[in-house]
């Protein structure tokens, strides 16, 4: 988890460049906790997992919302993906 005590600012200079690194043609994986929805948003790909099983795995972005919704769960208006996923997985 790269971003372990980094502010959102570094974090997301770090998935910048990260993003810049797999435009060039070769594959990255980076674990995020709690990512920002900039963040989240440079993601092709993400996979979510919940006490270690794997709950989706496809494209990013808005992509997992129409999964989700297919089970039941529709995100709020007022909520972006990022925040709407970890809900999910994380009720409180």
């Amino acid at each position: 988890e790269p971003s372990m005590g980094l502010d959102a600012t570094a974090t997301y200079e770090l998935m910048r460049n990260l993003r810049a690194v797999c435009d060039s043609g070769r594959g990255c994986m980076v674990a995020l906790l709690q990512p920002s929805y900039e963040a989240y948003c440079m993601a092709d790909h993400v996979m979510m997992m919940d006490r270690g099983k794997v709950c989706y795995f496809g494209p990013g972005r808005d992509a997992p919302l129409s999964y989700f919704q297919r089970l039941g769960y529709v995100c709020p208006d007022y909520m972006h993906t990022a925040d709407f996923l970890q809900a999910v997985l994380v009720p409180q």
